[in-house]
């Protein structure tokens, strides 16, 4: 995965990850994966890309100094 930050990068590579999760999830359960609706994706796109990369980096150096706080030594 590429991306311009590593906080996109890394929110990139581990929604991915969990995606590819559910979808195997869903197959083994005998569920059909579905699909956004094509009118809403640009949007859906948008709003993820500018919101939720910076949150979830944040989030995850939060938990990160929590439990393991001698990374900063």
């Amino acid at each position: 995965m590429t991306a311009p930050t590593i906080p996109e990068a890394c929110y990139k590579a581990t929604t991915f990850e969990r995606m590819c999760r559910f979808t195997y999830d869903a197959i083994t359960a005998g569920r059909e994966p579905s699909e956004i609706p094509a009118d809403a994706r640009a949007t859906l796109k948008t709003m993820l890309r500018q919101n939720t990369p910076q949150a979830y980096w944040d989030g995850a150096v939060r938990l990160l100094l929590r439990d393991e706080p001698e990374v900063l030594t």
